[in-house]
């Protein structure tokens, strides 16, 4: 059904699994897609109580696709901003508006784009190997998905600046200590915590957990469009909304 997302139904609860393990699940538009879609089909499958987000291979997540950025700077910035940006806001809206838990399970890295695809999420399970980290910085680019806004709003903004302007990788130990990980697993019982958790959620009640939800959605509302505003105002002149002059020729040293 999808090229770069796995859907599986279980017994009460689906996992969608980020099939890009090759490139290390980096994101690109046609992931976030088909991100939502599953989301979106997965919200009206009565069947299903909890989703779990997963990357395929050794990694969750790499973040943004650097090839596929290095290649519309060059040729179509305007794309970045049309065919990119609006995805990740708009995954973030639908996970925070679904009426069942969604959970990231995260192994490997989860970095920059990567990490707060994770963070979208309602609860994270980590293995105890994995490590959380920013880029942006280090290709020359500036946070498109509100990423430090976010985080701030979680962990506060003197550990927000810790992350974001060191780009230094916590490791899943020190994300647990921050409140940003729920569950810290073992790596080979990783998949086992997911079938467990999913067993519990498939257990409960949906409306129960729909509803609490929005209440706890309804705390973090309050002057968050007006920050959106003005973020979009701040990068306007960036190139496709988030990269700077020096983006395109950092980026000719990826891979080497």
């Amino acid at each position: 059904m999808y090229d770069q997302v796995v859907v599986n139904r279980c017994e009460g609860y689906a996992r969608v699994t980020m099939n890009r393990p090759d490139a290390k699940n980096a994101i690109t538009p046609i992931l976030m897609n088909e991100l939502i879609d599953a989301f979106q089909t997965l919200e009206e499958d009565a069947a299903v109580n909890a989703v779990f987000l997963l990357g395929a291979g050794e990694d969750f997540c790499a973040g943004m696709d650097l090839k596929y950025a290095l290649d519309n700077l060059q040729n179509s910035p305007e794309r970045l901003l049309e065919d990119l940006i609006p995805l990740g806001p708009r995954l973030d809206d639908l996970i925070e508006s679904m009426s069942k838990p969604v959970i990231s399970v995260v192994h490997g890295n989860a970095i920059a784009g990567g990490f707060i695809l994770s963070f979208f999420c309602d609860l994270v399970i980590a293995a105890e190997s994995a490590t959380f980290g920013d880029a942006h910085a280090k290709w020359g680019f500036v946070p498109g998905w509100q990423e430090p806004q976010r985080l701030a709003r979680s962990i506060g903004i003197r550990r927000a600046k810790e992350f974001f302007l060191t780009g230094e990788f916590i490791s899943a130990v020190q994300a647990k200590e921050l409140g940003l990980v729920w569950k810290l697993v073992a790596d080979d019982v990783l998949q086992q915590t997911v079938d467990k958790w999913g067993a519990k959620f498939a257990k409960m009640n949906v409306t129960s957990l729909g509803m609490m939800k929005k209440q706890l959605a309804a705390v973090q509302t309050s002057e968050w469009e007006e920050l959106l505003r003005k973020d979009a105002l701040m990068r306007k002149d960036l190139a496709g909304g988030f990269c700077t002059e020096e983006a395109a020729q950092r980026l000719q040293g990826f891979g080497h």
